[in-house]
């Protein structure tokens, strides 16, 4: 499994990113939005975990460009909103599966990603490949949503 990280706070990007080599995932980080949309054109993302904008630029069209290549893709986008906006992400980009809270620690960072790739798997290896069972279990993880937070277990209930 394939996971593409893109996030500009260095500590959180390469915690994660030691977490999931661990776990056996093939990743690649970047800061870098250009570097980003490459590994999405030119190689196979089933994962991917993005701040929602650097230096400016949103990460809404990359999400959508790795489900164009890819629709079975996974989306978890870190993001400082906590308005009634976050409804409207989940309808803006199909394969956004969680919107994760900036001052989210980075463990529960890591939990929701391992939660979301579990489904992803369990999903693909199912017989009925069952995405929009997949695709209607979403998360918000944060103190601050106006929407409640569900809980990171009901990520793997899918399956």
């Amino acid at each position: 499994m394939q996971v593409l990280i893109v996030d500009d706070v260095l500590e959180r990007q390469e915690s994660l990113t030691i977490a999931l080599l661990r776990d056996g995932f093939q990743v690649t980080a970047t800061s870098n939005m250009k570097v980003a949309e490459t590994c999405v054109q030119c190689g196979h993302v089933d994962m991917m975990v993005s701040v929602e904008s650097i230096a400016g630029k949103r990460a809404h069209g990359l999400a959508l460009l790795a489900e164009y290549q890819n629709p079975m893709v996974s989306t978890l986008l870190i993001t400082e909103r906590n308005d009634a906006d976050v409804d409207e992400l989940f309808e803006l980009m199909p394969s956004l599966h969680g919107l994760i809270g900036t001052e989210v620690s980075y463990e529960t960072i890591e939990q929701l990603v391992r939660g979301s790739i579990d489904t992803v798997i369990s999903v693909a290896d199912s017989d009925d490949h069952a995405l929009p069972l997949l695709l209607e279990t979403r998360v918000t993880a944060a103190s601050n949503y106006a929407a409640p937070p569900r809980a990171i277990s009901e990520i793997s209930q899918v399956a």
